[in-house]
């Protein structure tokens, strides 16, 4: 797992440690470019008179629709707003949905940019299908680097891969839906007086536990990235917005302060930041009256907690100086990791590339066109069948997930396809046309 391949030199507020380049995007740039390539290079070859300006106007069109199908169709299946429909870094896209709006876009730029040039729908799906399948498998390389498409847990006799904790996607089903392990290796506690996390029941053996971590040690410092920051404490408050706005300035002499979203017209809700130690009750006191002013509670944690419920992506490691019994010290970094999980992901990119040999294979003995195609169908859908008993999906409905409901749909499809192109498609002479 490596969400971010690298970071460009160049800092600005919006980021202060470089710009970076997510895995996850570059893979589907790559995508974009390799099926481009192979496609206007195979073209020509299986007598497809197709060029290639058109080729790349096809595979934008695709990439676009794809990416708008594969967005709608997480947004309906998790209730997502509309108005978050651009805020993919968020989560997330459904391969399926982005493979139907591509086959609405696929054939409707047929319908009225093709058609004219004799290029039949199924010459055209028959060149698709091997570029679809080096898509998906470079799509799901992105998803390996991302960590996301997890599986569930793996036994001690399966294949296995255990990513880094923090910023990983199934954190959320690890730690706060399963309770099989903590977020960073151990458990912490606070006083009322000091905020500030005190190590608690450390996981023995255990990233945090080989750094050096012991119980009783108080978070004073916190790394993520090349530099130190204070672990202040963090109140998090919220009101009409004017009134927010005038608190705001009253709490300047504690500290920074930042609006968040809130996600309620005509509120704000304010994050307060408060280094130092002295200051910590007295600010405290002013968030908890202002509150409750506004029949609201004021929320009051670290920043060390605040971090974990807001880890910055693409950093997997944490470094600490803790104050132990008076004394600081300074903890070498860690990377907490999850336990073993199924890696289905890998499982995908395997298939596909097993897909495209198979395709390529077959496509000189196809007995009529859009065969090819026909054939992907019914693998991809067996495929995605069972690699989704591996995953933690939802249950959609007939006790299956939304991607094995869809895939008995494509596998009903793809033989219902084959029988109407049977009657409608000229046949081919076996052994016609290149691998």
């Amino acid at each position: 797992m490596h969400q971010v391949l690298f970071w460009i030199p160049v800092k600005f507020s919006w980021f202060p440690d470089g710009i970076p380049v997510y895995a996850y995007g570059a893979m589907l740039f790559s995508a974009f470019l390799a099926t481009v390539m192979f496609s206007s290079r195979r073209a020509p070859r299986t007598g497809v008179n197709i060029s290639r300006d058109k080729i790349q106007d096809l595979a934008i069109l695709l990439f676009i629709a794809g990416l708008a199908g594969a967005r709608l169709t997480y947004m309906i299946q998790f209730n997502v707003p509309l108005t978050k429909f651009f805020r993919i870094w968020e989560g997330g896209i459904v391969l399926y949905g982005g493979i139907i709006g591509g086959a609405i876009a696929f054939i409707l730029y047929h319908h009225f940019m093709l058609k004219r040039f004799k290029i039949t729908l199924w010459q055209m799906a028959d060149l698709a299908a091997p570029a679809v399948a080096i898509g998906v498998a470079l799509g799901r390389v992105g998803c390996l680097l991302n960590g996301c498409c997890w599986g569930q847990a793996a036994g001690e006799s399966c294949p296995a891969i255990e990513f880094p904790l923090l910023p990983a996607p199934s954190r959320e089903m690890l730690v706060d839906k399963d309770g099989v392990q903590t977020v960073a290796g151990f458990l912490v506690e606070r006083d009322l007086e000091d905020p500030r996390s005190i190590v608690r029941r450390i996981e023995p053996g255990s990233a945090a536990d080989k750094a050096g971590l012991r119980e009783g040690d108080r978070i004073l410092k916190i790394k993520t990235a090349s530099e130190w920051r204070l672990n202040a404490e963090v109140m998090i408050v919220a009101g009409p917005s004017d009134e927010i706005a005038k608190f705001r300035e009253t709490m300047k002499e504690y500290g920074r302060s930042e609006e968040v979203d809130s996600g309620a017209a005509e509120s704000t809700t304010l994050k307060i930041f408060v280094e130092d130690p002295a200051k910590f009750h007295a600010a405290y006191e002013q968030a908890k009256s202002f509150a409750a002013a506004h029949q609201r509670t004021a929320l009051r944690l670290d920043l060390y907690t605040d971090l974990l419920n807001n880890w910055p992506r693409g950093r997997n490691s944490i470094q600490f100086i803790v104050d132990r019994d008076g004394k600081e010290f300074e903890l070498p970094a860690f990377t907490p990791r999850s336990i073993g999980l199924h890696p289905t992901q890998l499982y995908e990119i395997i298939s596909m590339v097993l897909l495209l040999l198979l395709v390529l294979a077959f496509y000189p003995f196809r007995q009529h066109d859009g065969q090819v195609f026909v054939l992907w169908m019914v693998a991809y859908s067996f495929h995605r069948f069972l690699n989704e008993i591996l995953r933690t999906e939802p249950v959609e409905g007939l006790n299956m997930t939304l991607s094995q409901n869809i895939s008995v749909l494509v596998l009903a499809v793809a033989i219902g396809l084959e029988i109407y192109l049977r009657q409608t498609q000229p046949r081919r002479t076996t052994g016609a046309g290149p691998a």
